[in-house]
């Protein structure tokens, strides 16, 4: 018989290649359960006090291993804000509205006190909380109000927090038929990642969100330097010992989190007490091992530092990677300009977008007759992916632009033998060489050499994968 002590160790490389693995699976899903992603929980399992000392040591994030609930969970807390990235609903996509954001408090505050409970009786209590005149109207008896709530408790079903139920949400949206909860408390408790307890903050009703806000988002370890409003604006000419050290704290770890968040890290947008880190010997040396630590690769330049992660393993987005085709297709066109100086202006992007609404009726039907509205989405996509900057009517490339290659493909192709339908197309696009009249134009991307930086997920005091 074989004693564990006398079992072989497994190879170096192996154990390494391993580590990766779970850090990059991390980065790309910070909230792993046991069901739904059983080989990424046990790598997380069998090397977790690893995992847990070099995300602390390298970003300041915490990492939680919950192994009996099966549950693992890595606080991204970002280096600033990111409201470009909300907490979104399951069903269609679109971000919690104010509603759905108090219901989520409510209805888990009420569920880590009864884990098991109909959801009429959880809708009576939340609507009875929401009579407070400081919260956001509930009335369980408004089909919108009931879907909210469904849409809530959707996204707490996914995350695996609330079993599936006894009945359907459907049921409970369209008929007020009752369904039967179960939440795990354990996996309740760990779904807020804020430095500060939400419970500690001082009770005042008056206090504007983005100070409460401020305030969760405050993180204690690094004095001064964890609050933006007594953050120095440059770096201390004196400061003692303590003070130095909290600095060189802070510094190291918000360019760790703004290279594994961000596509790429445009050194001129970095605090000085971060941009000179970065530009340290010791910084240097720090980001080389960060990417030994997820078997990343670093680039180096004058005015931009990036990490590649060239497996595509570590990064939960891409760019146009969205549900809005036409949104991504435009941006595609409008991006391949601005990179080529074609497009400076705002109004030069909406020349483009003009030219591609109105040279196939038939593509984007929804944003026909609205070029200047729909332009304004296709910008606020491209810099949401870090690709562009607007300086007041003045389109920029960034740096993470320069890493893609666009191809737009013209997938028109002369039809059957049968009779030409009516052309939908009002451009005089050329016609086939049997005089056919071709296909509307479908813009597609192709050859993306994708942006090769690690854009992860946020902070989930609102979600595991996005920021509420």
């Amino acid at each position: 018989m074989t004693r564990l002590w006398d079992a072989p160790a497994r190879p170096e490389l192996q154990v390494q290649a391993e580590r990766a693995a779970a850090a990059r699976h991390l980065l790309r899903q910070p909230w792993i359960t046991r069901e739904d992603d059983p080989e990424a929980f046990a790598l997380v399992v069998m090397h977790r006090r690893w995992l847990t000392d070099r995300f602390d040591q390298f970003c300041g994030w915490p990492l939680q291993v919950d192994v009996p609930s099966g549950t693992a969970r890595l606080a991204k807390r970002p280096a600033a804000l990111d409201p470009a990235r909300p907490l979104r609903r399951t069903s269609d996509g679109r971000p919690f509205d104010r509603l759905r954001l108090a219901l989520l408090c409510t209805a888990c505050a009420e569920l880590l006190s009864r884990p098991t409970q109909t959801i009429a009786d959880l809708a009576d209590t939340v609507e009875e909380l929401h009579t407070d005149p400081d919260l956001v109207d509930f009335d369980s008896g408004r089909r919108g109000h009931r879907l909210a709530l469904a849409d809530v408790l959707t996204w707490l079903m996914d995350l695996r927090i609330l079993a599936d139920p006894i009945g359907t949400l459907t049921e409970f949206v369209d008929d007020r038929q009752d369904v039967v909860l179960t939440a795990d408390q354990t996996r309740m408790a760990m779904l807020l990642s804020a430095p500060r307890p939400p419970a500690r903050m001082p009770a005042d009703p008056s206090t504007p969100t983005e100070q409460v806000l401020g305030w969760l988002c405050t993180e204690p370890r690094y004095g001064v330097w964890g609050d933006p409003a007594t953050r120095p604006a440059d770096v201390p000419v004196e400061e003692s010992r303590p003070e130095a050290d909290a600095r060189n704290l802070h510094a190291r770890h918000m360019l760790a989190r703004r290279l594994l968040d961000d596509p790429a890290v445009e050194l001129d947008d970095l605090h000085p007490a971060v941009g000179r880190y970065a530009a340290s010997q010791a910084g240097r040396v720090r980001t080389a091992e960060i990417a030994e630590f997820l078997d990343f690769t670093v680039e180096h330049h004058a005015d931009v530092l990036l990490m590649v992660d060239e497996a595509g393993e570590a990064t939960d987005s891409a760019p146009f990677d969205r549900p809005a085709a036409h949104v991504a297709q435009a941006g595609a066109a409008v991006l391949a300009g601005v990179l080529e100086g074609t497009v400076a202006t705002l109004a030069d992007a909406e020349a483009v977008v003009e030219r591609l609404l109105t040279a196939d009726r038939g593509w984007a039907t929804g944003q026909q007759d609205r070029a200047e509205a729909f332009t304004r989405e296709v910008i606020d996509a491209l810099e949401a992916d870090w690709l562009v900057r607007l300086d007041g009517t003045a389109l920029r490339a960034r740096p993470a632009a320069h890493r893609l290659r666009i191809t737009v493909h013209d997938r028109r192709t002369p039809v059957d033998d049968t009779p030409a339908p009516t052309p939908r197309s009002t451009s005089q696009s050329p016609q086939g060489t049997n005089g056919r009249q071709p296909q509307p134009t479908l813009l597609a991307l192709d050859g993306f050499d994708g942006v090769d930086g690690v854009d992860g997920a946020d902070d989930p005091a609102g979600e595991p994968g996005g920021d509420a």
